[in-house]
């Protein structure tokens, strides 16, 4: 058994097939969380969900780079987070990579707290006021979150650790996805209690394993990110759950283990952070 602990067939690249590719998985003994990136995409992960009696779940969530796309209302994803399976919330976080270096007229407005929002920094200011908002819910749901960072992991970091700290303590808990930070920041993630994911990069060439070496198999997951981030020896093409398997194989590889160890260890590791999951042996 195994988890694709972040999967996308609520996009676009599956709406032809996303039955058959998540029965490919099912078959293969691969559970899936189907993760969403705006009010649409979660809602379309709660109806995939809600499509299969098990194997199947949902995350809820408003990626970072869509905090310009939607007028937010933090309460819609609080409707949609008490599903029975909904079991996070995610994938929210920050990114700076993708900054828009100009704002359009009817992006300005409507955003949390109805602020005018004109520039890059205030943009990265909106993307944290609206981490602050999901790890609100955390604690309120007790759902853990899924979060995204790219290139921000300093600000990420400095948030996470201060968030509410005179007043109540950080307490959310969740996994840092697709995980691309240093062995450093992995650290500082762990002392918060979160845990890390790697996709199909950690099989390309390019890739240096530092992180991966050393981080405690207690303290990792596995996914796709599928359509994205297909692994060896399918990178090139779609991405699907069923490819998690190779992302498992190689954590084996690298920390020269058995791939059985790995998929218990990891499916563990997701039961212990996903605690509304229920899975049959």
């Amino acid at each position: 058994m195994l988890f694709d602990t972040h999967a996308h067939l609520n996009f676009e690249a599956f709406n032809n097939d996303w039955q058959e590719t998540a029965k490919r998985a099912l078959d293969a003994g691969i559970n899936i969380i189907n993760v969403g990136s705006n009010l649409e995409t979660s809602k379309k992960a709660v109806e995939i969900a809600e499509e299969f009696s098990e194997g199947v779940w949902a995350a809820v969530g408003l990626h970072p780079i869509h905090v310009l796309d939607e007028q937010i209302d933090i309460g819609e994803y609080k409707k949609l987070a008490v599903h029975p399976k909904v079991v996070a919330l995610g994938e929210v976080g920050l990114d700076y990579y993708r900054l828009p270096t100009t704002i359009r007229p009817e992006q300005a407005g409507g955003a949390i707290g109805g602020r005018q929002i004109k520039t890059s920094n205030e943009v990265k200011d909106l993307q944290k006021d609206l981490l602050k908002n999901f790890i609100e819910l955390s604690e309120t749901t007790r759902l853990p979150l899924i979060v995204h960072c790219r290139e921000a992991h300093a600000d990420l970091i400095n948030l996470l650790e201060n968030f509410n700290r005179e007043s109540r303590g950080f307490d959310a808990r969740g996994v840092m996805h697709c995980f691309s930070g240093s062995w450093d920041e992995a650290k500082h993630y762990f002392n918060l209690g979160f845990l890390i994911s790697f996709t199909g990069i950690i099989t390309f060439a390019h890739y240096e394993g530092e992180t991966l070496k050393k981080a405690p198999l207690s303290k990792i997951m596995v996914e796709t990110d599928c359509p994205y981030l297909t692994p060896e020896p399918h990178r090139g093409g779609r991405n699907e759950p069923a490819y998690v398997e190779y992302v498992a194989r190689e954590v084996a590889r690298v920390k020269e283990i058995s791939y059985e160890e790995v998929a218990r260890e990891t499916t563990g590791n997701a039961l212990g952070l996903f605690r509304k999951l229920s899975i049959k042996e």
